[in-house]
């Protein structure tokens, strides 16, 4: 069981898989975002990390794998020229010694994405 005062240090951040995430930075890379991923690379880089510390820090799942998306700030800026409001995130890998990495993320994608807390209550429930 996950303690409150964890569960409300989530607040905020979201829960995707791969597969979203991918989607994410293709729409980023189109929008001219300043932070996008060189996806292949790091999904790579992610799959040794979580091979390594199998059990220990989750379970590689493919492009099902979930990975969490912590907002950092609302941004606004693109090619250091204003531009509409974006959230720029932190992609947590759970794992350890693992790159910080950034996405830049269109605000609605952003509010339409699974809250890590709701993801959490339904994994509880079932």
């Amino acid at each position: 069981m996950i303690s409150k005062r964890l569960f409300d240090k989530l607040e905020g951040s979201k829960t995707v898989t791969l597969r979203e995430l991918k989607d994410i930075n293709i729409e980023s890379m189109k929008s001219g975002y300043n932070r996008t991923i060189y996806f292949k690379e790091w999904f790579n880089l992610l799959k040794e990390a979580i091979y390594k510390n199998q059990s220990k820090y989750g379970h590689w799942k493919g492009m099902n794998t979930r990975i969490m998306l912590r907002p950092l700030m609302i941004h606004e800026h693109k090619m250091m020229e204003k531009c509409e409001p974006h959230m720029r995130c932190h992609l947590e890998s759970c794992q350890p010694d693992f790159p910080f990495v950034m996405i830049d993320i269109d605000m609605d994608t952003f509010n339409a994405l699974q809250d890590v807390q709701s993801f959490i209550n339904e994994i509880a429930a079932a």
